[in-house]
């Protein structure tokens, strides 16, 4: 469970998903601005940098653009190479990357890779001309591309149809990240769907996300749609679905193991407010709260540590407890969550 206990998450390198580059390059974020001339010197936007970025290159920002908002003018960014974007500029400032509510964020083509670090991504609402127009609110990621995101925040994101962040077949990580306040017709967190949609996630807040359709497919925080999902040490609570799985809903033979999380505090109009189990498998690796255990197999959250049916007394969400930008969820005196973590479980699962 988050909170409970302390631990440090070992932050991997880079190379496990991105490899190595013997002539990387780093290329400097100048200003705010969203120009676009294809040239990064000592004149250089988001834009212009990630375009002339190889496989390897690093983005890093100008310390001079504290309290600046990098806006995109209307159309994401595309990702084609195996590139990071660190948005440090100082302590405790990061990149703040807005949509404007005029277009998606991010979306990571084929192939390509993107390791997001030290950021802050709103108000994308998933609008494209290049790809799933209306789905994917701050990242889409294309089949064969890659996604990490480590101190990041994804909140008051917006899609038509699904989701703020949406994976594809790949090897995705997740550490120190909040996903907050995002709305979708469907599933308005994340959708990691496809049988070779791998996603581990460590350290991870989803809070306050809810969909806004009525219908059978609805989901919460995350939908799990074929896909393997590793969750440790994470919190998912106050999220919202019109009908099931309001935290997790789990569909179309995914594989989803949880351990050391809070799974409560969830809603749904019908049934199973925190997971909605429809198919695949789901284990237990203990130290797990789950707050309502309808809808999962019985006997599922029977080991060491595990409790159920309880309330977690979970805070408001504060950046403070997290490390800023990130939002978690700190324990209030009298949780039942405190101390009742797995050791072997405070890891980075990949």
């Amino acid at each position: 469970m988050k909170n409970i206990q302390t631990f440090t998450i070992g932050i991997l390198s880079a190379i496990l998903l991105f490899g190595l580059s013997a002539n990387a390059a780093t290329w400097t974020v100048t200003k705010a601005a969203n120009s676009d001339d294809n040239v990064c010197n000592a004149d250089c936007s988001l834009r212009e940098a990630v375009f002339n970025a190889d496989s390897g290159d690093t983005v890093i920002f100008n310390s001079n653009l504290v309290g600046q908002t990098f806006t995109l003018g209307g159309s994401e960014i595309v990702i084609t190479k195996r590139i990071t974007i660190d948005g440090f500029i100082n302590n405790p400032n990061v990149a703040f990357i807005s949509g404007e509510m005029t277009s998606r964020i991010f979306l990571i083509e084929a192939g390509g890779a993107l390791d997001l670090k030290n950021a802050t991504l709103v108000q994308g609402n998933g609008a494209s001309v290049n790809f799933d127009n209306g789905n994917g609110g701050a990242i889409n990621a294309k089949d064969t591309a890659a996604l990490s995101l480590n101190r990041v925040t994804i909140r008051s994101n917006s899609a038509n149809g699904y989701s703020a962040i949406i994976l594809r077949s790949g090897t995705h990580r997740f550490a120190n990240i909040s996903i907050t306040g995002n709305s979708g017709n469907r599933c308005p967190g994340i959708l990691n769907e496809g049988a070779n949609a791998n996603l581990y996630m460590a350290n991870v807040t989803l809070s306050s996300n809810f969909d806004s359709v009525n219908d059978a497919n609805s989901g919460g925080a995350i939908c799990n749609s074929g896909g393997n999902l590793t969750i440790r040490n994470s919190t998912i609570a106050y999220n919202a679905a019109e009908v099931v799985g309001g935290g997790i809903f789990n569909t179309n033979s995914g594989n989803l193991n949880l351990g050391n999380t809070i799974v409560a505090q969830n809603t749904s109009q019908n049934s199973a407010p925190d997971i909605f189990f429809l198919s695949g498998t789901i284990t237990s690796a203990g130290g797990n709260l789950i707050g309502n255990t309808q809808g999962t197999p019985a006997g599922t959250f029977t080991q060491p540590n595990d409790i159920t049916g309880v309330n977690p007394l979970l805070g408001p969400t504060n950046s403070n407890s997290a490390g800023f930008p990130v939002l978690s969820h700190p324990l209030q005196a009298g949780s039942p969550a405190r101390n009742g973590g797995i050791n072997a479980n405070a890891v980075d699962p990949l």
